[in-house]
């Protein structure tokens, strides 16, 4: 089937759809689909829609097998969006490529967070901590007893530590109050020598 360039579906009851008063389609399209080409953009919930699939609306798009298993992009604020699993063990998977961030230009790495703007005068990350008896960050790798240049390497192997050659600036927020809350630095070193 041909489609005019300006088309729309109207509901007409029970599960049909109707063409402009003109042609009925059934919502059973058992003929392999139903293949609009490039006549084009799908608007749901929107006249005039700007893009190939265009929708508006809080709760914008829906993927799902089931109930509990998927996800709902939906906005919670203004120019704030919500990727949601349906479940709490739902997880989102991107496999054989990047995650990017706040750039069109990666400098590699399957994770790049780009802050972008000088005077943005927001972290680049921020990892908020509920569960105290768990930590921040955990790095798992392979440990070296031989080779110092390596991403993690056993110190008991080490004779010589690096010099110390800058900081890292971080924030620290205590909520329990033991710690005073403010910017600390880590040192960063050389590579020391086995």
């Amino acid at each position: 089937m041909t489609l005019p360039r300006a088309y729309s579906l109207v509901g007409a009851g029970a599960g049909d759809l109707l063409a402009n008063g003109t042609v009925p389609l059934t919502a059973n399209w058992d003929l392999g689909g139903f293949d609009l080409k490039n006549v084009g953009n799908i608007g749901v919930g929107i006249v005039a829609p700007l893009s190939r699939l265009h929708t508006r609306g809080a709760s914008a798009l829906r993927f799902d097998n089931g109930a509990t298993d998927g996800f709902i992009v939906s906005q919670i604020n203004t120019n704030t969006w919500s990727w949601t699993g349906l479940s709490a063990g739902s997880f989102m998977v991107l496999q054989n490529a990047s995650l990017i961030i706040g750039t069109s230009i990666p400098r590699g790495g399957l994770l790049h967070l780009d802050q972008g703007i000088s005077n943005a005068a927001v972290p680049v990350m921020l990892l908020v901590q509920a569960d105290q008896s768990e930590e921040f960050v955990r790095l798992v790798g392979y440990s070296h007893a031989s080779d110092a240049s390596l991403s993690l390497v056993d110190a008991s192997a080490l004779t010589t530590p690096g010099a110390i050659v800058g900081w890292k600036k971080e924030y620290i927020q205590d909520d329990a109050n033991n710690i005073t809350d403010g910017v600390y630095y880590v040192p960063f070193h050389t590579a020391p020598t086995a």
